[in-house]
């Protein structure tokens, strides 16, 4: 079925950038090839799948013009909320966190501490998540990947947990590689409680970001106008 609106995640350096509410973006190619993403405009049916990374970027629904295809994007899997569109009319603009899911800004905010993580602090990240229980972390780390894809958040996902991690890197450059990996998925786990925060139990949602608020303190959260 050819879905009447989708989203996209327009990055602030596209020659695009500036389209507004009511214009349109269009391809000048003649048809969708799938096997060649420079074909298409990649569009998306829910918000949270739109980004490939947090650069500054614009949160756009959009109406796709024309053909619309299913498609597989190069690295990933065929994905049933990724579409091809060679042209599409602007509906309106979101704010740019919602593409991170409800507690946008939230993640954000741990991203943010990521990128000012001192080594100390990559340290003790790491300890605590080394002391966790695995039995009781693998019950919260199987509840989190059913969650991610179950609520449509798989980019939203990867994107801040890629940026945040980077960071943590550069910090963690003199621990032990065993400790850097352990600070890493202390960070992730934090992250992706947040994104799929409304798909968890309050027990894993707890679990996975302990090590986190053990250093940091709980995360900041507000509730965010729709």
């Amino acid at each position: 079925m050819r879905p009447e609106r989708l989203w996209i995640a327009l990055p602030i350096t596209d020659e695009h950038s500036t389209v507004q509410v009511g214009e349109t973006i269009e391809l000048s190619t003649e048809e969708i090839e799938v096997d060649d993403n420079r074909t298409f405009i990649k569009a998306f049916t829910t918000a949270t799948e739109t980004l490939f990374d947090l650069e500054p970027w614009r949160l756009l629904e959009v109406a796709p013009i024309g053909a619309t295809v299913q498609v597989s994007l190069p690295g990933h899997p065929h994905h049933p909320y990724w579409f091809g569109v060679r042209a599409l009319r602007v509906l309106r603009e979101a704010p740019a966190w919602q593409a991170l899911g409800p507690q946008g800004k939230t993640v954000l905010d741990l991203v943010m501490q990521a990128h000012d993580i001192t080594a100390w602090q990559a340290g003790e990240l790491a300890a605590h998540w080394q002391l966790a229980s695995r039995a009781v972390w693998d019950f919260a780390d199987h509840e989190h990947i059913v969650a991610v894809v179950d609520a449509g958040r798989v980019a939203a996902c990867q994107a801040a947990q890629v940026s945040a991690v980077n960071a943590l890197r550069g910090a963690a450059g003199d621990l032990s590689k065993h400790a850097q990996e352990a600070a890493c998925e202390a960070v992730r786990s934090a992250i992706v409680a947040e994104v799929v925060r409304d798909h968890l139990s309050a027990e894993a949602a707890r679990v996975l970001q302990q090590p986190w608020v053990l250093v940091f303190g709980a995360p900041r959260r507000a509730e965010h106008p729709a």
